[in-house]
């Protein structure tokens, strides 16, 4: 996939939009993604840090390189071109390649400019921190902390990303997020970092101050850029301050701010990567865009803000700061801020983004840390789990305590997992609940990272993860989604009541699950057993690799006893049938639904399907095959039953029996051609039946894979 950045920086406009567009686009290069990058060539541009990073760089052509008259009051000043003149020239950058996603963090650029580029894209991210923008995307991204009281941002196509949670931060804060531990005591050091523009010199005019109140022991590094109007200003205070390092051209400032006790900068992206690692902060705001953010920030308590820069209070600054390094500070303060941001923001929205197209999704049980996310998705939401049965719910709020804390602490009838994808971005939530001897689970997910597909394929791990956790019968009484049961049109008997029996370490246990989420939204009660002990009877009972014999007294507490058995009966019946059959070459496999009856695979047939082989497949993909067979043979005599039994024929013909398989049969000879090996080689499983052969008395194990 290819992915383009239109984005600008300058000695005005400062280095946060290029920075972020960096971050992102080194996060997305890690998916294999390729970035272009398109800038206009402002004085003061960043194009040697882009092509250092190692992406491809389109300049746009500037006028001059005089600086231009930026205005915060008229963003449009910031483009050093027309609308229309940016668009005709950021198209001929793109060298009439369609990209995958366009990705505009421009405060010049809105609706009209990105219409005129729509045609050169599959889809529109936009970047922005302003508020009343009209924008033609499919995703929206503001990475702002929201009043309590915002209306929710909605886009007309997509989705909206909102708040610090999706906050772009470069990969070094979130590895350092779970390392750093919250301040608390005496400051010892102090950073101060007002971004890659400070036309003010607030930098020349905080540390002034800070070299009059600090005490000597307390250590200052200062960061700022070399090409700035006031570096040699800054440089002659910091000649004579034995206590105060300079800092310059800094890959990431986060190795800095792990070591800070306080830092002193700007209200704008350098906030969230503070927060991130709990670092507490004074703040000014440099432009007109900062005071949203530096407001909010302040009323919630995470920062204190000395002003705007037209209008900064001196003796305020000198009052916070002597307050801040003459007193402990509370460790609560710097906690606040470590859980507001977890530096995994660009995972989010590259989530959100569909890369990788196909993201593989797992469940964990929640913890203490996960509470910030949960409240995140909770409050970010109208979920309420099991709205349309409050009495399912009443347990965890009967006490009027927190409903998560005691969904995290009722150990004993309730779980409460956390759905991540494999860069550990929580993608959704589930609750599962323990009601009179049935579970109940509801589940809410993010849908701007998690489409239909994967909701409704979350919902089945979820009952695998049930499954693995609890001993016994499990009965699933109601699937829910945002807190109300998922129900189909059902076709055929609803009600009935269904039983599953599987071996509990059977490779067919990751497809039951969705068997069962079926059928629980059709209306049926299902009931899932690794022991035909624990059958509590009813009208149909699935035995699906399930290895051990199952004797009348069990099989008459249904009406129906089902088998499925991939062989074409009566041939092949006993033990492994598909792995004998793939020894001996066969391409095609039948898989059979049956009647269980006292005899070994010897009852009436009522379905069949085949499976086709290549003869490549190894046992994880034939298994996969002939689990979608099985689950496809249970759910179509469901649905037409009773109407299904009529189809039930007798088997005929001569019975032939299959061993059952051991350990000893993946023993390789090696004194054949590995040709004559490779069906034996297909079958074995690396786990319980590895592949091996004997040397000099010595067994060696074989590991088989195929790219």
């Amino acid at each position: 996939m290819h992915v383009a950045f239109r984005v600008d920086a300058s000695l005005s406009i400062g280095s946060g939009h290029v920075m972020r567009c960096l971050t992102l686009a080194e996060s997305l290069r890690t998916h294999g993604v390729s970035c272009l990058f398109i800038c206009r060539d402002h004085p003061g541009n960043l194009a040697p840090l882009i092509r250092e990073r190692g992406f491809l760089l389109r300049l746009l052509p500037c006028e001059s390189h005089t600086e231009v008259a930026f205005s915060d009051a008229d963003y449009s000043t910031w483009l050093g071109a027309s609308i229309e003149a940016d668009a005709d020239q950021t198209i001929l950058a793109l060298e009439g390649r369609r990209v995958g996603w366009l990705v505009v963090d421009h405060y010049a650029l809105d609706e009209q400019w990105e219409s005129l580029l729509r045609p050169y894209c599959d889809r529109l991210l936009v970047i922005d921190d302003l508020q009343g923008r009209h924008h033609d995307c499919d995703l929206y991204l503001n990475q702002n902390l929201q009043p309590a009281t915002a209306k929710p941002i909605k886009v007309q196509r997509g989705f909206s990303l909102i708040g610090p949670r999706y906050a772009l931060l470069q990969s070094e804060y979130r590895k350092l997020h779970r390392r750093t531990p919250y301040r608390s005591g005496r400051v010892r050091r102090v950073l101060v970092y007002f971004g890659g523009a400070d036309s003010s010199n607030l930098t020349g005019k905080a540390l002034s101050t800070l070299l009059e109140l600090c005490p000597a022991e307390v250590m200052i590094d200062v960061v700022v850029n070399p090409y700035g109007t006031h570096y040699h200003s800054v440089l002659d205070l910091v000649s004579s301050a034995p206590n105060v390092v300079l800092h310059q051209s800094l890959p990431s400032l986060a190795y800095l701010m792990a070591e800070a006790d306080l830092a002193i900068g700007a209200s704008g992206a350098t906030s969230w990567e503070r927060c991130c690692l709990g670092l507490p902060s004074v703040v000014f705001t440099l432009a007109d865009n900062q005071i949203p953010i530096a407001s909010e920030l302040s009323n919630q308590g995470y920062v204190y803000w000395v002003g705007p820069i037209g209008s900064i209070d001196s003796e305020k600054f000198r009052e916070i700061l002597s307050e801040l390094l003459y007193q402990p500070i509370p460790d609560s303060w710097s906690r606040r801020c470590s859980e507001l941001v977890d530096g995994n923001g660009c995972e989010r929205v590259i989530a959100a983004m569909g890369i990788p197209v196909h993201q593989s999704v797992s469940p964990r049980h929640a913890g203490r840390d996960d509470i910030p996310v949960i409240r995140h998705l909770v409050s970010h939401s109208d979920w309420i789990p099991f709205r349309s049965d409050p009495e399912i719910f009443q347990e965890l709020t009967a006490s009027g305590e927190d409903w998560i804390n005691n969904a995290l602490r009722s150990v004993d009838f309730c779980h409460f997992l956390i759905f991540e994808n494999s860069s550990a971005v929580e993608l959704g939530v589930s609750l599962l609940i323990r009601l009179q001897g049935k579970w109940y689970l509801d589940a809410y997910f993010d849908c701007a990272l998690v489409d239909e597909r994967a909701q409704s394929e979350s919902l089945s791990l979820a009952l695998a993860f049930l499954r693995a956790e609890e001993k016994g019968a499990l009965e699933v009484a109601s699937v829910s989604l945002a807190g109300y049961p998922i129900r189909e049109e059902t076709v055929g008997g609803g009600g009935l009541a269904l039983s599953i029996c599987s071996d509990s370490g059977s490779w067919i246990n990751t497809s039951i699950p969705r068997l069962i989420r079926d059928w629980i939204c059709r209306g049926y009660q299902v009931t899932w057993v690794h022991d035909a002990k624990d059958l509590p009877g009813g009208e149909l009972c699935f035995f699906l690799s399930y290895s051990r014999i199952v004797g009348q007294e069990i099989l008459a507490k249904y009406a129906h006893g089902l088998v499925v058995h991939a062989s074409d009966l009566p041939k092949g019946r006993g033990w492994s049938p598909t792995t004998w059959l793939i020894i001996e070459g066969a391409d095609r496999i039948p898989v059979t639904l049956l009647e269980a009856v006292d005899s070994v695979d010897a009852g009436s047939v009522y379905d069949q399907r085949w499976i086709q082989l290549d003869g490549t497949e190894l046992v994880d993909q034939w298994r996969s095959s002939l689990a979608e067979a099985s689950v496809a043979l249970c759910e179509d005599f469901v649905s037409s039953y009773p109407d299904s039994l009529s189809l039930g024929r007798s088997q005929l013909g001569e019975a032939t029996y299959y061993p059952r398989r051991r350990a000893d049969d993946s023993e390789l000879n090696i004194d054949k051609p590995l040709r004559e090996s490779i069906n034996l080689l297909r079958v074995v499983d690396n786990k319980s039946y590895p592949a091996f052969f004997q040397f000099k008395g010595k067994r060696f194990y074989l590991r088989v894979s195929s790219e």
